[in-house]
């Protein structure tokens, strides 16, 4: 007899074929949880095949020849085409909070609680989801392909293990997850075999009571999860911003400087380091070299010494040389105007061109630094995974008369009132509109 052939193999669906095509960062930029359901919603049709900035160009072409849809340039809500970045931890500043190894989705940051953190850097895809969620800005995005950009900066070999390894850090998600229900679970049981003994008490009503007490805690365990913030009405934002508003009606940055040049320098400067540090460095820095040709010829070596206290000064003297170098021979020695032109300066990324832009320029942008990320998820002001989203919905839901403002009086807020740590609620004037602060009001006040 004659066994039966064996089925042909399923071809893959479209949605298959766009994931297999994506980069695999997982940065969420687009939009959506992870690739999968980036790629999931253009073949259903309901997202553009131009939010992929790791792709770039060329991935959006790729998604074009795959869906029969027309290319288009990249959708700047989602960011810019750029060289692909390294995560790199400044060991001086970090404090060992391990919120960046769990907010890693490739499982790349080695380390443990209250000790220094690495980066494994030929695992990592530059997602950037580990910078906001550190408390102490430890972590910066260093560019490390030169001029490359796009998949010309990331090969398919790397695609496929970073999809790999993707798939082995959401398996390891779910066992420890189980593991711990499990364990919660028996030790519920323990509990309950044995209450008269977990304690003093002998009264019967005592015990019944604490009984269905942790039963009821062991029926919740698969939901234990913190329920998110009620999201702001429009009518709570805009009175959110008028009490802000009205406490510090003209809001300043607190980084020094005299001029849009200094200012450049000194946002770049600022990353993973306190304004007040910085401005003890410029203040040397600046009285040398107030324009970018003097920065030029003071040179990286002179830079790196009187700016060796800040955070990651090497590779920021680098930077800020390389940038001025670039202002004087294409740009006059001025600084340019244009997000596309800022975001093309060597150390610049989408944050520090935010600032420029808004404190320069008066441009309405929202430079989402990790005070603004918190405040925008703890109050429901705009929760959000990535800083673009909470950028997006920001821009979305502030009223026009507050949004040039918006982005000091929100860093401020975060930065002396909702810590991250511990929180000032009890000091907060905004407190009414945001849940974590309204439920440390006393009763009766107002919501």
């Amino acid at each position: 007899m004659t066994p039966p052939s064996a089925a042909p193999p399923k071809a893959p669906t479209l949605a298959e074929r766009l994931l297999a095509a994506l980069p695999q960062t997982q940065c969420t930029r687009c939009g959506y949880p992870d690739c999968r359901g980036y790629a999931q919603a253009m073949a259903d049709g309901s997202a553009d095949i131009n939010r992929c900035p790791p792709g770039g160009a060329e991935g959006i072409a790729r998604m074009a020849a795959l869906t029969g849809r027309p290319a288009l340039p990249l959708d700047p809500q989602r960011g810019t085409e750029g060289p692909r970045a390294l995560a790199v931890i400044d060991e001086t500043w970090c404090i060992g909070c391990t919120l960046c190894i769990k907010a890693c989705p490739v499982d790349c940051i080695v380390g443990a609680s209250k000790l220094m953190h690495t980066v494994i850097d030929p695992l990592c895809t530059g997602c950037e989801l580990c910078v906001p969620v550190c408390p102490v800005d430890c972590i910066a995005m260093v560019p490390v392909t030169g001029s490359l950009t796009g998949w010309q900066a990331w090969s398919a070999a790397q695609a496929d293990e970073a999809r790999e390894r993707y798939a082995f850090h959401q398996r390891r998600l779910q066992r420890e997850l189980q593991e711990n229900d499990e364990r919660l679970a028996a030790r519920a049981e323990a509990r309950l075999a044995d209450l008269a003994g977990q304690g003093t008490t002998t009264d019967p009503a005592a015990l019944d009571a604490k009984r269905a007490v942790i039963e009821a805690a062991r029926a919740s365990v698969p939901g234990l999860a913190r329920p998110r913030p009620t999201a702001m009405t429009p009518e709570a934002v805009d009175a959110f911003f008028a009490t802000l508003a009205a406490a510090n009606p003209r809001p300043q940055t607190e980084l020094q400087f005299t001029s849009v040049f200094e200012l450049l320098a000194a946002v770049l400067l600022s990353a993973q380091a306190t304004d007040v540090s910085v401005n003890k460095a410029t203040k040397a820095l600046f009285a040398l070299a107030p324009t970018p040709q003097k920065m030029v010829d003071l040179g990286v070596d002179r830079v790196t010494g009187l700016i060796r206290t800040i955070g990651l000064f090497r590779t920021k003297a680098r930077n800020l040389v390389e940038t001025c170098r670039i202002l004087v021979q294409r740009h006059g020695g001025e600084v340019p105007r244009t997000r596309e032109e800022l975001e093309a300066l060597p150390g610049v990324g989408r944050k520090t061109a935010n600032v420029v832009l808004n404190v320069a320029f008066g441009e309405p942008t929202m430079a989402v630094d990790t005070h603004i990320f918190r405040v925008s998820n703890r109050t429901g002001l705009a929760p959000g995974r990535t800083p673009l989203e909470v950028e997006t919905k920001l821009l979305q839901r502030i009223p026009a008369r507050w949004r040039v403002d918006a982005h000091h009086w929100l860093i401020l807020h975060g930065r002396y009132v909702c810590l991250a740590r511990s929180p000032r609620c009890a000091a907060c004037a905004v407190r009414r509109w945001c849940d974590l602060g309204a439920s440390t009001m006393p009763a009766g006040g107002a919501h």
